[in-house]
């Protein structure tokens, strides 16, 4: 079995990522080489390029964002893989909050988190894996909703992530094989769909080569949400699904 790196060496290899993502931005903070841009490569930039010590960068690529993506109504248009479009639209919006946020520039958190709270299930409190308007309803799966969850405990909005906490232990409390089957996403009642047999519905433990964060994302919303709240049933809920 080979030596888990230190610390101290996936830092450093952190470090030298960020800077091969400086040295690939133009000056109006888009990337260099992209001519049909989307958010596919915009959502998860400007997050770890704070964390990295990037601040002018970050601030580049958010600048850009809010003149070329950011919408009206607080979401992010236009995109391009229909991963993003069909089957778990909200993945993305949470990375421009928590890298909007790590970077200071309201002018970008503040209208995404109000759109943000515009797609979480009145009825359950699962964030929708498809976009929604007013009075409609859509199914929603763990994916989206801790991202979400993270996006909304990170904005200060308690109310919200709680509720994310709270359908995220209901699709536990489902599942119907915990020892072997992971199913991942509500419908738009609150159901557990069981029948839905594609790789981003289903956890199969028993198989290799499976859509693993759509349990890890959870396990780490639930450890934030300890942090935040220090109520036990966010650590017994992070270590169902860790156990898992």
């Amino acid at each position: 079995m080979a030596a888990t790196k230190p610390a101290t060496d996936l830092w450093q290899r952190s470090l030298q990522g960020s800077r091969w993502i400086v040295e690939h931005q133009r000056p109006d903070g888009s990337w260099i080489g992209l001519d049909d841009p989307h958010i596919d490569s915009y959502y998860k930039g400007s997050w770890p390029l704070s964390l990295t010590g990037q601040a002018a960068t970050a601030n580049r690529q958010l600048s850009y964002v809010h003149r070329h993506f950011l919408q009206p109504d607080g979401d992010f248009l236009p995109r391009g893989d229909a991963y993003h479009i069909d089957v778990m639209y909200l993945y993305s919006n949470p990375y421009f909050i928590l890298g909007s946020l790590a970077a200071g520039r309201l002018d970008v958190t503040q209208p995404a988190v109000r759109f943000l709270l515009t797609q979480q299930s009145p009825q359950h409190g699962g964030f929708y894996a498809r976009r929604v308007v007013a009075g409609q309803r859509e199914v929603s799966d763990t994916v989206c909703t801790s991202a979400g969850g993270l996006a909304a405990l990170a904005a200060g909005r308690l109310d919200a992530a709680q509720r994310a906490a709270d359908s995220l232990a209901k699709v536990m409390a489902m599942q119907p094989a915990p020892a072997e089957r992971f199913f991942t996403t509500l419908d738009a009642d609150g159901r557990l769909i069981t029948d839905d047999q594609a790789r981003y519905r289903l956890i199969d433990a028993r198989t290799a080569g499976q859509m693993w964060f759509a349990v890890g994302l959870p396990f780490a919303f639930a450890i934030k949400m300890w942090e935040a709240t220090g109520e036990p049933r966010h650590r017994d809920l992070a270590q169902m699904y860790l156990e898992f």
